[in-house]
């Protein structure tokens, strides 16, 4: 999980902002002195980097004068930090020019700004077995749609092989996309989970020449299982004091 996010100023490392939900464990508050640390050498570092501690990793993308740093449990998966982080940078480059981040002077000047909390409750046995539903629905769609591309001009498949074939790849990386929003919540979920549901729905109905009757149901029950698993998933409660 996430366990803190802070924003600063590439120039100076002054922290413009930033999550208080903080974790009261001691080797969190070790990693939290490093990122300290880290912030007064952000100009000498990559745009975009990972750091690894123990048992933590350190996220951070730098772009126009200002860093976002994620500190997260070695076991969140890399992509959602990373998308995470790009988030909360497009929305604080919304909210706030140049002239408004340069004129800060003091620590968290901008504490006002809202960092959503990425905490969900914990992966249940329900929700493990929803996602090894999705990846072996995804397999099946790469596999079965990398055959038809590659076999596009044989004669075992029409002239519409590369349209099927990409139908098949869309419904796979939309699988993906599932087993993406059960561990990362937004706002744009319950949209973003209902669109995936009604494009994987398309994708059998456009696909059914290749299926049966009970593979079709198949895939439409794993996607209608998991969209309500991603539904069923909430954020855990704020901790007291938590203002940003």
């Amino acid at each position: 999980m996430v366990l803190q996010v802070v924003v600063y100023r590439v120039a100076d490392g002054l922290p413009l902002t930033g999550s208080t939900d903080i974790d009261r464990r001691p080797e969190v508050k070790y990693c939290q002195k490093y990122l300290k640390l880290l912030s007064r050498r952000l100009q000498t570092l990559p745009d975009r980097c990972v750091l690894n501690l123990e048992g933590f990793n350190v996220y951070f993308i730098s772009s126009h004068l200002l860093s976002f740093l994620a500190l997260c449990d070695s076991a969140y998966p890399t992509i959602l930090a990373f998308c995470f982080l790009e988030e909360i940078q497009r929305e604080f480059l919304i909210t706030y020019d140049t002239p408004k981040v340069n004129n800060v002077k003091r620590p968290y000047g901008l504490i006002e700004f809202v960092i959503p909390s990425r905490r969900l409750m914990p992966v249940n046995w329900i929700g493990m077995i929803s996602i090894f539903l999705n990846i072996f629905c995804m397999a099946l769609n790469f596999t079965r749609g990398m055959t038809i591309i590659s076999h596009g001009h044989s004669d075992e498949y029409d002239s519409g092989a590369y349209r099927f074939g990409t139908a098949f790849l869309v419904a796979g990386f939309t699988c993906t996309y599932q087993v993406y929003l059960i561990f990362y919540f937004s706002s744009w979920r319950r949209f973003m989970t209902l669109l995936s549901l009604l494009l994987l729905c398309w994708c059998c109905y456009y696909l059914q020449q290749f299926r049966d009757s009970v593979q079709i149901g198949f895939h439409m029950s794993v996607a209608s299982f998991t969209s309500i698993v991603i539904l069923c998933r909430k954020p855990t409660e704020k901790l007291p004091g938590y203002t940003v």
